[in-house]
């Protein structure tokens, strides 16, 4: 256990640095570094909550998927990149992020769709560009070996993704030059789009799937009237509802929104300004990029496209009579292209679900560092350290930053607790002395990922809602708190072999906002909604259930399963 807290922390103390990298690197400046390293702590609050959730998943997991994000932007700016370097680099993150966390496969499909925009408006080789597919392919495929042949993989929107773009890579360079950036953008989002759908129908009907469709159901209960149970689980917790205004306005406040935002709005101007010139220029400077013999580029090959261009324009290989305005050889801008999309995809998904917060706000921290970069202000002098100008830039953008991030800062600060649930150790302890090993237990998600780890019992559900069959069993061992009779519920129980059913006090409750348990079944059992909830049934009749424990808190039946031995509790 304490291996398991101990290593989190040090993940999420690395982040800090993976996110100072991010930014310097992007940044082309230590500077940004510093900034992005005052915005974390400035909106600590915002920017994590792993000393509050050190046991969730995506604690374990994003610090991963932060520095795949990084060697990826080191991909994508690179001369004659090295393919083991970089698959080993992104493959190995991308294995770690996918293995501990079940929702790596949207955010992935989000990167894959932002690398792919960036190809497609020409910002990328095609070499990096398959050298990125290559890596992100294969490291699926051994996440889906590990996994023990997790059939949920093959049928995501992440592999359907994965072909439509390989389709994409494969076919492009027959029409990318004969058209102008915006169309051949238009017709690979669109052929990829339709590739993706076809891919995705192939898969589910050749699997017989569908893990994911509970995703569609959030998102048509997000934009529609839709509800049933299992989005209602969702919906109904907090952090799963729409983002929160007090997270935008104290974010503002901080200036982690508007200074982002300037930064993406100058990067989005450069992507226009360079689609708005001559079309026929890109596309020969593009393909004298790809051409350009790399044995002049010899053990420079992990180089930074800038310091390239310049050796370039020295050398005399771009021509300085078209102007500033023409794009340099090669082109460095792909890394800031790619996570401008990535940023605007976070933000999305983060003001649909609160909880994805988590995605954006690190991105907002190293988008306020590249905000005195000198890749975004080149008007300023040039040195990456100690430039007076933006150096002083920095010291008023930190100023103003600090009159309300220093007291927010100071209040993360001074939290002190102790978790303690001592109910729930009760019921753990009880567990322990009194009940058999193989004993079979069904009852709340997080409840039973606890008895499961820390008593070593059987469970039938807990929070992996990702499979259609665990969602179907978690629906039939919540049904005590439905309407239906003792009998249905135990019948249905004992057909999934349950043995020891745990009740928690708050299943029974009638919720005015329509977030309790009998509320979910009521949308889809109306005829059943002049009956009281079976859970309060049972703390009078618990017949045929037997009660062996009770405390305030949680409640333990006996299923009495007649198709198991009987079972044998200790006093």
């Amino acid at each position: 256990m304490y291996f398991y807290v101990y290593s989190v922390l040090a993940l999420n103390g690395a982040l800090l640095g993976v996110l100072v990298a991010s930014s310097s690197f992007l940044g082309d400046s230590l500077l940004s570094g510093c900034v992005t390293a005052a915005a974390f702590f400035f909106n600590h609050g915002h920017v994590t909550r792993v000393m509050w959730s050190v046991s969730l998943r995506e604690s374990h997991a994003f610090p991963a998927f932060v520095a795949q994000c990084l060697a990826t932007s080191r991909l994508l700016v690179a001369i004659d990149p090295d393919p083991l370097r970089y698959g080993l680099a992104i493959g190995a993150a991308t294995v770690w992020f996918i293995l501990s966390w079940q929702f790596a496969q949207f955010a992935l499909l989000t990167q894959l769709i932002s690398v792919t925009g960036t190809y497609a408006l020409l910002y990328l080789p095609e070499r990096n560009f398959r050298i990125f597919l290559s890596s992100l392919s294969a490291a699926y495929f051994i996440s889906y070996l590990l996994l023990f042949g997790n059939e949920m993989l093959l049928t995501s929107l992440l592999f359907s993704a994965l072909q439509a773009v390989w389709l994409i890579a494969l076919l492009s360079p027959r029409f990318i030059r004969r058209f102008h950036p915006v169309v051949v953008f238009a017709i690979q989002l669109l052929g990829g789009g339709i590739s993706l759908a076809g891919f995705k129908l192939l898969a589910s009907s050749i699997f017989k799937s569908d893990d994911d469709s509970h995703i569609v159901d959030i998102f048509r209960s997000k934009f529609g009237s839709f509800r049933d149970f299992h989005t209602s689980l969702y919906t109904c917790s907090r952090e799963f509802d729409f983002l929160d205004w007090d997270s935008i306005r104290e974010t503002t406040e901080t200036g982690l929104i508007p200074v982002a935002l300037f930064a993406l709005i100058v990067v989005f101007a450069k992507i226009l300004w360079r689609l708005m010139r001559n079309p026929e220029k890109i596309n020969k400077s593009k393909k004298e990029t790809e051409n350009k013999p790399v044995k002049s580029f010899k053990n420079k090959s992990n180089k930074k496209l800038k310091d390239l261009a310049a050796e370039f324009s020295q050398s005399g290989a771009s021509d300085s009579s078209q102007g500033p305005s023409l794009p340099r050889q090669p082109h460095m801008d792909a890394d800031l292209v790619y996570n401008s999309f990535q940023l605007v995809f976070f933000a999305f998904l983060a003001a649909l679900i609160m909880r994805l917060k988590l995605f954006l706000n690190p991105w907002l921290c190293v988008f306020v560092g590249l905000s005195v970069s000198p890749r975004l202000l080149p008007w300023l002098p040039a040195p990456r350290w100690l430039s007076a100008p933006r150096f002083a830039l920095s010291v008023v953008l930190l100023s103003a930053m600090a009159v309300h991030g220093v007291p927010r800062l100071t209040k993360q600060w001074s939290h002190l607790g102790e978790f303690s649930a001592p109910h729930q150790e009760a019921l753990y302890e009880w567990i322990e002395s009194a009940t058999p090993v193989d004993a079979v237990f069904a009852g709340p998600m997080p409840t039973m990922a606890n008895v499961l780890l820390s008593t070593r019992r059987p469970v039938v559900d807990h929070p992996h809602y990702e499979d259609a069959g665990l969602r179907d069993r978690v629906k039939r061992v919540y049904a005590v708190g439905s309407r239906r009779t003792a009998a249905e519920v135990r019948d249905s129980l004992e057909a999934m072999g349950v043995d020891l059913l745990v009740v928690e006090a708050n299943w029974c409750v009638d919720r005015s906002d329509g977030c309790g348990i009998p509320n979910f079944f009521d949308l889809e059992e109306p005829q059943l909604r002049d009956r009281p909830p079976l859970c309060v049934v049972l703390q009078t009749k618990p017949e045929p259930f037997t009660l062996v424990f009770k405390n305030p808190k949680y409640s333990v039946y006996n299923v009495n399963n007649k198709n198991k031995r009987k079972l044998k509790l200790k006093n």
